[in-house]
């Protein structure tokens, strides 16, 4: 028989079967329809957005899902409702959306008075997503509005934000900076754990293998991220890998020649390389360059290897009235100054630094005394160890840090 034969067609089982192949297709389409009309009627189109505060509940009990299809339709219905874009943010942080959310962010609108908390939220998303250089530009524009008197009641979680990247990235100049700008606006137990936080950058460092795989996330997510090379470099440094240190520098510095924090330390590896051509190479080309003060330190120590006296202690001179307080500085200066005959003002600079190498001395053994306090409980801090710390910063040339722990002292009754 073949199988287009009439009986067979024709039979009462071949009739069934084409009877329930029927009825169970045209069941499976109506669940279709169903499930579709009843997605419609949730989040579609057609069907009313769930209040922002059933929004809230969804992200509270994290059904992020659910939040973000809710947050949606209200995007949809309003465009320009801020409130609308910010928990859609949320939604997708939740589920770990953090390019979803920060596309979201994005889409509040620069005139709401929420902007600021968006963009304080996007600099965090963007942090997530291993894309520094865009947090920091996103956490300085926040602060922007901050220094022009708009609402940011987050300003200082941004500068704590900034302060934690940077300090990453060892890029202590831009640290001290932001600390400078938080810690007048801070509560004492505030002040005194972010005060704490500033000492310690200058004291201690982040472990050299933390540092390698969270910038070389970094630096992965943005190859032309400079600083991020740089703060990479840092850190290889640190695990004694100079050659490595060299390539990142270098790469560093070509892509921001005008950065001095980035070029002074790219400068320092040369030197410490032993490569003094090229160390006087990169110096004349950033003649015209900003400057700090290793830099000049570095230009001093140039012109002496030449035997040019006159041009390193103009050089050393520029270096100790930027940073009086580095004994190596005053060092190199007075030997700068022997070699063109000026023997008092020598050894004026050369006991300037023996003044400061023992200054530097009891002001580290105060701090470890401080930090062992610390450690133990911050609430144990007796005015003796802030009053031995504020007298130890004032004589290692630290005026502002020396007022910053007084003022603590004069507010702690211990």
């Amino acid at each position: 028989m073949t199988g287009d034969d009439p009986q067979i067609q024709g039979s009462p089982a071949s009739g069934r079967v084409r009877l329930n192949r029927r009825f169970w297709l045209g069941l499976l389409g109506f669940l279709v329809v169903a499930a579709a009309g009843r997605a419609l009627w949730e989040f579609g189109d057609f069907a009313a957005a769930p209040s922002a505060g059933q929004i809230e509940t969804m992200i509270g009990a994290r059904q992020f899902g659910d939040a973000e299809r809710g947050a949606l339709k209200l995007t949809r219905d309003d465009p320009r409702d801020p409130r609308a874009w910010l928990l859609l943010a949320r939604a997708r942080a939740g589920a770990e959306d953090f390019s979803g959310a920060v596309e979201a962010l994005r889409r509040v609108p620069d005139w709401s008075v929420r902007k600021g908390e968006a963009l304080f939220f996007e600099g965090q998303a963007l942090k997530k997503l291993a894309r520094g250089r865009e947090a920091e530009r996103v956490f300085e524009n926040y602060l922007d509005r901050a220094r022009q008197g708009q609402q940011t009641p987050l300003a200082s979680n941004a500068r704590l934000e900034l302060m934690a990247h940077y300090a990453m990235q060892e890029r202590f100049d831009s640290f001290r900076r932001v600390f400078w700008e938080l810690f007048p606006s801070l509560g004492p137990a505030d002040q005194l754990e972010t005060l704490t936080m500033r000492m310690r950058s200058e004291f201690e460092q982040t472990k050299a293998d933390l540092s390698i795989e969270h910038l070389g996330r970094y630096v992965a997510a943005d190859p032309e991220d400079a600083h991020a090379l740089a703060g990479l470099a840092a850190a290889y440094d640190h695990a004694g890998q100079l050659p490595e240190t060299l390539r990142l520098y270098a790469q560093a510095h070509t892509l921001r020649p005008d950065d001095p924090e980035i070029r002074a330390r790219y400068l320092d590896a040369l030197y410490r390389s032993g490569d003094q051509a090229g160390l006087t190479q990169a110096l004349e080309s950033g003649r015209d360059l900003p400057t700090n003060d290793a830099i000049e330190n570095l230009t001093g120590v140039a012109a002496m290897a030449r035997n040019d006296s006159e041009v390193a202690a103009e050089a050393f001179t520029r270096a100790v009235a930027l940073r009086p307080d580095i004994p190596e500085y005053h060092h190199r200066l007075s030997q700068a100054l022997l070699r063109l005959g000026r023997s008092e003002e020598a050894a004026h600079q050369a006991a300037e630094r023996t003044r400061l190498i023992a200054a530097r001395e009891a002001l580290r053994k105060a701090w470890n005394a401080f930090a062992e306090a610390y450690e133990k409980s911050p609430q144990s801090i007796t005015r003796e160890l802030l009053m031995a710390l504020s007298q130890a910063c004032a004589t290692a040339d630290w005026p502002r840090e020396a007022a910053a722990w007084a003022s603590l002292s004069d507010r702690t009754a211990n």
